[in-house]
């Protein structure tokens, strides 16, 4: 699903895109919250349908996905909206 999303990064500097600004700001372990326009789903930025990065500062792969390794979208825009 294309749409506007929050992402942050979690305890274990996963990222995380979803639909609701305090959702991000309560689960952000930095208190960074950014604007994110794209394709997101079940709490995850998606590229064609599967979990991908979108290459937050700070954050790691994650290391339980399917692959071993989530890919990165690239050139994903994302713009810093709360620290």
């Amino acid at each position: 699903m294309e749409n506007k999303g929050f992402a942050y990064i979690d305890e274990y500097c996963f990222e995380h895109v979803v639909d609701d600004i305090e959702t991000a700001k309560k689960n952000s372990l930095d208190g960074c919250v950014y604007l994110y326009e794209g394709e997101f789903s079940g709490g995850y930025a998606t590229l064609n349908g599967e979990r991908a990065r979108l290459g937050l500062p700070g954050s790691v792969d994650y290391g339980n996905a399917p692959t071993g390794g989530a890919p990165m979208i690239p050139d994903a825009v994302f713009t810093l909206i709360e620290d």
